[in-house]
């Protein structure tokens, strides 16, 4: 049989062309996924005889040439999807063919939103107190309602927003004729195999956030199915496709969905629990709730589904026939297994100054993983003692009062004895005192030297594996355990401390060994995929080194002479190289669960080695992250990050402008006021010399007005009076003669 995909490597897709290259030919469309696709191990296009260019006429010599013809509308792409679905069918009800035909379109949930359904009677709640309260709830629960069936298809009213959606399924089941058949499936959401609608809430669980977000009240009604089980749904009907009964408009619809029946709360409810998520968010306004992903997909359908046709089909091979919820552990497994989300569990061992904390917190941050530390770990468990101490208080009730007669009669008050209350030893508040009682014990519980015993420091780091980051995640252990004892108790399964503090009990059974010694296994909480141990060939070197730490960095820690002597003397007697070493053991242990340990020994040549050299190592032992990378919150830090420094070189930019711009002033100032200046000295250089000019010319001018002037005086008399024809030499000539007799009068 010759196959039509539409699409061939989208989410559901991907898996038709698994389960159908094996016996049929296929051909195809591709489309471009985007980010949020889970990557597929392997292409879809491998599986395609022919892929198909997305052009008109490849399109039509496709559709003409093969049997069946697949197109799915349950996609995020829906809009395009359903053009090339009219597209598809115009072709078809146009051309001519001779072989029958099976066409199958994959609807969704959307279409049948506006359906009618027969709600069941509901007695109505007596009004009291609780109809009192009813509206300070924020949300009530609405009345149930049958199961929708197929049959209910060809009466159904569509949302305004999905008319499109329910008129292309009309249009598919109108183009039914001799040749072709068409076939409507109405699919529930789908799930499974990575995620592709719930991929955010997945995620948002797998990086540890705080509440998982639930568009509205969280009651209504989701239909869904398994992306494998869709799969095999459809393959049955495009190999062995039903008949279609001429008088019975609902032959050629059928619902594909699970036998379960949950709400939206119910369904990020179970993924909230399975990564330990610690609540729901409930957007609640219309506003809001498009903050929600896909809010119109989980938010928007209050639907109950009918099994129907599909549980007739024989040899229908289920995956997760019983549903979202119940096979929400398998669910996670593939969605980590397609995401490449393995928890990554590193431990980091080596002798006191090696560097394992210097190297852990660097493959802490290159991995994205929480980094553990034996001190920080103690002092954040026994921190909880505070939180519990105010949560008993909080919830501590009252004490009753005495009843006493009135003070006024002036009689003594008889006490009346207090009836015991029966204790509710699950209540919140017995829980809480349970678990300060045995965490103050544990604080108490030290050696001679006032050291943490070995049991209390491993049910302190199996509390810290066992928190939900490090479940997800992973996490990288530094320098525990560092004896054998550690070791041992912190492998060994037994009663612990979990998540909230909450000790299974010291009466709780031990497992009890099987026939292959299940008691004796590792707990996979506390099992480390890869162990590094970091060793250095000279010991007077690492005494060197802490020796030459800055006072700082010494004081409040263990990095002094003494306590330095005595760590590594410890870790020399339980580190030797044989079968009693913590390494040894360690190994032991996990090959006891049968998984082989991952060990690498790092042996650094000098304290003066490369620290990049070293980490490289470490880097290429254990491999590529296994996370999202950079997370909504680093993104977010970093484009923070990024407008500060923007900020900061702006204002500096700015800074250094109004400093050249005030530089430039003040020149210009300097220039003016030298300027200035130079032009005053310049005019009392100017008034010096001429009050100097003026003071050497006074014995000239004494000279002209006693012995010039009175001659002159009398010559130009002399030459008006006689007015010759050439004055200016009669002048001459007088003023020559008459100085000359006053030179020789005054000889």
């Amino acid at each position: 049989m010759k196959i039509f995909i539409h699409n061939a490597n989208d989410y559901l897709e991907n898996f038709l062309c698994q389960r159908l290259h094996k016996f049929h030919v296929l051909y195809g469309t591709l489309v471009e996924n985007d980010d949020e696709a889970p990557k597929l191990q392997q292409s879809s296009a491998v599986y395609l005889k022919e892929v198909v260019e997305r052009t008109k006429d490849s399109i039509q010599k496709a559709l003409l040439e093969c049997d069946c013809i697949i197109y799915n509308a349950n996609s995020l792409r829906i809009s395009q999807n359903l053009n090339d679905i009219k597209d598809a069918v115009k072709i078809l009800q146009g051309s001519v063919y001779s072989q029958e035909k099976t066409f199958i379109m994959i609807s969704s949930a959307m279409s049948w939103v506006n359906a009618k359904k027969q709600y069941e009677e509901v007695e109505e709640e007596d009004e009291g107190e609780d109809a009192s309260n009813a509206a300070d709830k924020p949300f009530n629960k609405p009345r149930p309602y049958e199961p929708l069936t197929e049959e209910m298809a060809p009466r159904r009213k569509a949302h305004p927003h999905f008319q499109e959606l329910l008129e292309v399924e009309k249009r598919v089941k109108k183009s039914q004729n001799k040749l072709l058949k068409p076939l409507v499936v109405f699919s529930g959401l789908m799930y499974g195999e990575g995620e592709r609608v719930l991929h955010p809430w997945f995620k948002a669980a797998w990086q540890d956030a705080n509440a998982l977000q639930v568009a509205g009240d969280g009651y209504n009604y989701i239909p869904m199915i398994h992306v494998r089980d869709l799969a095999a749904i459809v393959e049955k009907m495009a190999v062995s496709p039903p008949e279609i009964d001429e008088e019975d408009k609902s032959s050629a619809y059928l619902f594909a969905v699970d036998e379960s029946q949950i709400t939206q709360s119910q369904l990020i409810g179970a993924i909230a629990k399975e990564f330990g998520a610690p609540q729901l968010d409930h957007i609640a306004e219309p506003e809001s709730a498009t903050q929600v992903p896909n809010a119109d997909l989980l938010g928007g359908v209050d639907l109950k589904f009918a099994l129907g046709k599909v549980e007739a089909f024989e040899e229908l091979e289920w995956h997760c026939k019983e549903g979202f919820v119940a096979k929400i552990k398998t669910v996670r497994r593939e969605f980590e297994k397609a995401r490449n989300l393995d928890a990554l569990r590193i431990t980091v061992l080596g002798s006191p100054g090696v560097g394992k904390s210097f190297y852990s917190a660097k493959l802490a941050a290159y991995y994205k993983i929480p980094h553990i530390l034996i001190k920080d770990t103690i002092e954040e468990f026994f921190a909880q003692t505070t939180e519990l101490q105010q949560e008993v208080d909080r919830l501590t009730p009252p004490k009753k009062e005495k009843k006493i007669k009135s003070e006024e009669d002036g009689e003594d008050a008889e006490e009346e004895p207090e009836e015991e209350e029966e204790v509710d030893e699950n209540s919140p508040l017995q829980k809480a005192k349970r678990r300060l009682k045995k965490i103050t014990d544990l604080q108490t519980n030290v050696d001679d030297d006032g050291r943490y015993k070995d049991e209390v420091l491993a049910k302190v780091f199996k509390w810290k594996l066992a928190q939900r980051k490090c479940r997800n995640q992973g996490w990288i252990v530094d320098g525990f355990p560092k004896t054998v004892k550690q070791c041992q108790l912190l492998m060994k399964k037994q009663a612990g401390v979990d998540v909230d503090g909450e000790e299974e009990g010291e009466d709780a059974e031990e497992p009890e060994e099987d026939e292959e010694g299940a008691a004796g296994r590792a707990d996979p909480l506390c099992m480390p995929e890869y162990i590094i141990q970091l060793n250095v060939s000279d010991d007077t070197l690492l005494e060197k080194r802490l020796m030459n730490l800055p006072q700082e960095q010494v004081e409040g820690t263990h990095n002094n002479r003494d306590d330095f002597t005595r760590r590594l003397k410890l870790y020399k007697e339980h580190n030797k190289y044989d079968e009693t070493g913590v390494l040894a053991n360690l190994e032991e242990l996990i090959r006891a669960d049968e998984v082989q340990p991952i060990t690498r020994e790092i042996h650094l040549k000098s304290l003066e080695q490369d620290p990049q050299e070293v980490f490289d190592e470490m880097i290429n032992f254990v491999g590529k992250p296994h996370n999202y990378g950079v997370t909504q919150m680093e993104i977010e830090a970093e484009l923070q990050k990024q407008r500060e420094i923007e900020a900061e070189v702006q204002e500096r930019a700015r800074a250094e402008q109004e400093a050249l711009a005030e530089k430039v002033s003040r020149e210009r100032a300097e220039r003016a006021r030298q300027l200035k200046e130079e032009q005053e000295q310049l005019e009392a250089i100017k008034k010096q010399e001429q009050e100097l000019l003026d003071v050497r010319s006074i014995p000239l001018r004494n000279y002209l007005m006693e012995n010039v002037l009175p001659v002159l005086t009398e010559g130009l008399k002399e030459v008006c009076r006689m007015k010759p024809d050439d004055p200016v030499d009669y002048l001459a000539e007088y003023l020559f003669t008459n100085n000359s007799q006053n030179l020789k009068g005054e000889r």
